[in-house]
């Protein structure tokens, strides 16, 4: 099969764009047709209103930043970084200039002088960001950058990203498989799956109407989790019945259009996280759900606690305050935000999605 197939996808000037998805779907050789890398069977390239699909990497003025740094053993990170420039032949003062204003802001001016074998994961990342953007080009494309660095390392390693962008207004395509790298760094984000672009939007847009059921299990940290249900109408008004458990669908109707024609009709329902909480003593029943508590997990700031729904198969996770979640074993009731949820048809494809 094709690694690319029917992509269309439109990069604003100054945009963060980001590539969400799984290993092998497609986003590094999206990138490496930008590049020039790779030429694309059919179809154009444009970069800044000019068509450069027969242009050499060279000519495109396109930077890249790979997965895997590509520094050079047997020289400095200084010589690393002023590398493009002396392919160029540019002169060695105005080539250690333009190092210096690239690595100051990285945080690696101190280390210019250090083989890449001395330094950590942290620095390389920076270097090869630098080297990139040294040759001054009109897009950056970034190929999973962060992967080598641990948790503490990504996030501060995202802040600079952004920092980056925000300062030098560069366009910049970014590739990543981590959902909440995705959500943090995008201006907008483009959703890939074997090849093909599924969804593209503002990160809030895609996390709150996803298109179909890849996209929804795709973006969020725990990932949505999906219910089998059935619509239902009683006096005019819509609900949904998950294992014998009714949620009033009151209001949501208007959000999820095709919930109205889709009564008597099974549904997939997407639970994300930020739509349950603990329920409180007098709250109505139909916007509540019961089950079992099967996992517990603490994260400082909050406890989430995975529940099994009566009559299901299914269990949602279920955001606590801290030290106040159930133990595993016990049953738990949680309140329910039908506007939060997300709605499909049996074979994954969202119910009339807003755009």
């Amino acid at each position: 099969p094709p690694a690319l197939s029917e992509v269309g996808l439109r990069v604003a000037d100054g945009e963060l764009l980001v590539l969400a998805g799984p290993s092998g779907c497609g986003k590094t050789s999206l990138l490496r047709v930008i590049a020039g890398l790779a030429g694309p069977h059919a179809g154009r390239v444009w970069i800044g209103g000019d068509e450069v699909t027969g242009l050499r990497p060279a000519r495109r003025q396109v930077s890249m930043v790979f997965q895997e740094y590509a520094l050079l053993r047997d020289r400095t990170l200084a010589g690393n970084i002023g590398f493009p420039l002396e392919v160029r032949r540019v002169e060695t003062s105005e080539r250690d200039r333009r190092v210096r204003e690239q690595a100051r802001p990285l945080g690696i001016l101190g280390v210019l002088g250090r083989r890449p074998a001395r330094l950590g994961a942290g620095q390389l990342q920076a270097a090869a960001t630098a080297r990139a953007l040294v040759r001054e080009g009109r897009v950056l494309l970034m190929d999973e950058p962060l992967v080598h660095l641990d948790a503490r390392g990504r996030e501060a390693a995202r802040l600079e990203v952004r920092r980056l962008h925000r300062e030098t207004g560069l366009t910049i395509v970014y590739a990543t498989n981590d959902p909440v790298e995705a959500m943090a760094l995008g201006d907008r984000i483009a959703v890939m799956r074997r090849g093909t672009i599924v969804q593209v939007g503002e990160p809030s847009a895609v996390y709150r109407h996803p298109a179909d059921t890849f996209v929804g299990t795709m973006l969020g940290s725990p990932p949505m989790r999906l219910v089998e249900g059935e619509v239902g109408s009683e006096h005019g008004s819509l609900h949904v019945d998950l294992g014998g458990q009714r949620l009033a669908l009151d209001g949501v109707a208007g959000e999820w259009p095709g919930l109205a024609g889709r009564a008597g009709h099974r549904v997939l329902v997407g639970v994300r996280v930020d739509a349950l909480a603990p329920a409180r003593g007098g709250e109505p029943f139909l916007d509540c759900l019961r089950g079992e508590v099967v996992a517990v997990e603490h994260h400082g700031e909050r406890t989430l606690v995975e529940v099994l729904l009566a009559g299901t198969a299914t269990a949602v996770v279920a955001p606590y305050p801290v030290g106040e979640g159930p133990a595993p074993g016990a049953q738990a009731e949680v309140r329910v935000r039908a506007d939060r949820l997300a709605f499909f048809d049996p074979d994954g494809i969202a119910l009339a999605p807003p755009g």
